[in-house]
């Protein structure tokens, strides 16, 4: 019995819950609807009816979906599962675009246009599914201007038909946001005659993408340029996993380049991503990146540059990566690849960089006497774990890393650790410090660097030089060097300090013409290779494996402390 009412209130239960949602439904269904467009009502009560508009045909309440964006499904055809609702033949084209469409070449062959192709409404696509798709300029224009709001060129082949005419422009010249220039190959992209030089232009507009194009042939122009006009900011615009094959060995090019017209324009939160550029140009900088120069706190900010790549072919390049006025930004995990012919100034050159960090990067420089890493006029920088291998120059701007200055102004204030320089030849520093006449160099931490040299003669773990107003504050702690002939030469300079170094095949571990700090106990020096006491200065500790436990310190022993109090050197 106890069972037969538990079932009869659980029957009484559910059927409550019908009536329940029976009520909600009838008092649903009593609204009156009217949907003016498609013109229909459901007369105050049940289902719709009348006739379906809009995307819809048949009539209510079973209408059914025939057009997409206006457009009926009967005259779409599909590529790769994209809807094309306009499609082209091989041959001549004159198109005037519409909003929303998607124009898609449907079949493999050339499609010419005489004058440039301006996409100036919104949500425009151009859609190729075959590479074989050439769609080519021939008239001394610009390729396509998309001036819209998300506009795209997919997977096409572009060609310039070699133009070099005047009134010549890019094959692809953004002015609108959020474009989209992605998969496509650029060939025969002739020279540009008006400016910003580029095959692919972008000068107004945000968050613009460019990703995974290939630029084949031996171009006679900059890749892709980003050149905002004076009064105009760029934001976020990003170029990716592009690849520039060849650059032209008779023009300054670069793969990818960054110039504001002037100090009022700007480009903000730019990202160049996993780009390969390959050059033979001895006048290119293969990655030409810069914002106005007008002062730290004004500069443009948030960039990252990672994980690019620049080559040498056939011909040396004049620099990997130059990288000019910038802060708050990331360089990161970018190589520079000499390929055996050099790079005629520097892989990295770095200028007028604030407050930002150089991590990871990595110059392969194997033909000849050239420059590492050049860092001119910076500061608040954190450079970490970059690694330079090569022979390095000992003229000019020596060293698998220069750290200079130009500009009247205060440099430096920044951290270096953890990076690693191996020199194959060559007579030159591993690390270079210096500074410019009118300017100062200060407050540098140098911890945890390699030095890894081949035992030629000339070659010095760290150098210090004073050319300007004053170089103070240099911090050097838990360095190695190794066979290099001498690890610290400090030829001028004020509060230098030298703290647990490693030294492994090193012959003068000290060259020093100031008072230094020097804290060491580990090298084991003896008594008569110490430095002077000139040079050595107070509160310093050297261990001296050869002195005996004196005041003052006195050889034949079987090693002391040596400790330089008040001008006296105390060995206990």
């Amino acid at each position: 019995m106890r069972k037969l009412s538990a079932l009869s209130y659980q029957r009484s239960a559910f059927w409550s819950l019908i009536r329940l949602i029976a009520i909600l439904l009838i008092a649903d269904s009593a609204l009156a609807l009217q949907a003016h467009a498609a013109g229909w009502t459901n007369g105050g009560g049940g289902s719709p009816t009348g006739a379906a508009g809009g995307d819809l045909s048949g009539t209510y309440p079973n209408p059914t979906v025939a057009k997409t964006g206006g457009v009926a499904f009967g005259t779409l055809a599909t590529q790769n599962a994209v809807f094309c609702t306009d499609n082209w033949s091989p041959g001549a084209i004159s198109q005037t675009f519409t909003a929303g469409h998607t124009y898609c070449p449907n079949a493999v062959g050339t499609y010419t246009f005489a004058a440039a192709s301006t996409v100036n409404v919104n949500n425009v696509t151009i859609y190729c599914s075959n590479p074989g798709m050439v769609l080519q300029r021939t008239g001394a224009t610009d390729g396509f201007d998309l001036s819209g709001t998300t506009d795209r060129i997919i997977g096409c082949t572009i060609d310039g038909n070699s133009q070099s005419g005047a009134g010549t422009g890019p094959l692809v010249n953004i002015t609108g946001s959020n474009a989209l220039v992605q998969n496509n190959i650029f060939q025969n992209a002739g020279t540009t005659t008006t400016s910003p030089a580029g095959v692919i232009v972008l000068t107004n507009g945000n968050d613009a993408v460019i990703d995974n194009n290939v630029f084949t042939g031996t171009l006679s122009d900059n890749g892709v340029a980003i050149a905002p006009p004076a009064g105009n900011t760029i934001n976020r615009p990003v170029v990716r996993n592009n690849k520039i094959l060849l650059l032209s060995p008779s023009s300054e090019l670069s793969g990818i380049v960054v110039a504001q017209a002037t100090n009022s324009a700007h480009v903000f939160g730019l990202q160049i991503l996993n780009n390969d550029i390959t050059g033979n140009n001895g006048n290119a900088d293969l990655y030409r990146v810069q914002g106005p120069n007008i002062g730290r706190s004004g500069m443009d900010y948030g960039w990252t540059i990672r994980g690019n790549i620049g080559r040498a072919v056939t011909h040396y390049v004049n620099q990997c990566f130059k990288i000019y006025a910038v802060s708050q930004s990331v360089i990161a995990e970018n190589i520079c690849d000499d390929g055996g012919q050099g790079v005629g100034a520097s892989a990295f050159n770095f200028g007028d960089l604030y407050d930002s960090s150089i991590v990871g990067n990595r110059g392969q420089l194997t033909s000849g006497l050239e420059g590492g890493m050049l860092l001119i006029d910076w500061a608040g920088d954190s450079i970490v774990g970059n690694n330079m291998y090569g022979a390095f120059a000992a003229t000019s701007y020596p060293g698998g890393f220069n750290f200079n200055s130009a500009a009247s102004g205060t440099y430096g204030d920044s951290v270096v650790t953890g990076n690693t320089v191996t020199m194959t030849a060559g007579g030159a520093p591993c690390y270079y410090v210096t500074n410019a006449s009118s300017t100062t160099m200060q407050d540098i931490e140098f911890s945890g660097n390699n030095c890894i040299g081949s035992g030629t003669s000339g070659q010095i773990g760290f150098q210090v030089v004073n050319g300007g107003t004053a170089l103070t504050d240099m911090h050097f702690v838990g360095n190695d060097m190794r066979n290099v002939p001498t690890g610290f030469t400090i030829t001028s300079g004020t509060s230098i300090e030298i703290e647990n170094p490693h030294f492994h095949t090193v012959t003068t571990p000290y060259s020093l013409s100031v008072a230094t700090f020097i804290h060491d106990l580990e090298t084991g020096m003896t008594l008569a290779n110490r430095p002077t006491d000139a040079d050595v200065a107070n509160g310093s500790m050297i261990y001296l494996s050869d002195s005996t436990i004196a005041n003052p310190c006195a050889a034949n022993g079987s090693g002391a402390i040596d400790k330089r109090l008040n001008g006296v050197n105390v060995c206990n």
